[in-house]
């Protein structure tokens, strides 16, 4: 669960920051002091397959709120009508361009490596 821990998949996170946040008091959820446990629970395609991946640890509160911090900051960012929209905001942190979907971000084509053709 390192790519959640680093920020690369923030969904966990993001829920977390939510809870803490009494972002679910319409839904009758109980609310939070703090985090002790965030898990993937996979709905593979067997019995074995649907096993939840926990991530504990004392930090996954402010893990949460750090999530959330980052997502108003880009939102602010993305209201700024002289910021371009981009496909990746960090460059080190590219994503795969090997994924079921990525010819429809046509990011070849608009990138001007050359594969894109016209």
């Amino acid at each position: 669960m390192k790519a959640v821990k680093s920020g690369d998949e923030p969904q966990l996170t993001l829920l977390g920051a939510m809870l803490l946040k009494q972002g679910f008091a319409d839904l009758d959820v109980k609310e939070a002091d703090r985090i002790d446990t965030l898990a993937y629970w996979p709905a593979g395609g067997s019995h074995d397959d649907f096993r939840p991946q926990a991530i504990s640890g004392d930090d996954l509160d402010a893990l949460c709120l750090e999530a959330a911090d980052g997502l108003a900051m880009l939102i602010r960012a993305y209201l700024d009508d002289g910021l371009p929209y981009v496909c990746w905001p960090d460059a080190a942190r590219k994503p795969r361009d090997d994924y079921e979907y990525a010819h429809l971000g046509r990011i070849a084509e608009w990138s001007g490596d050359g594969a894109g053709g016209d």
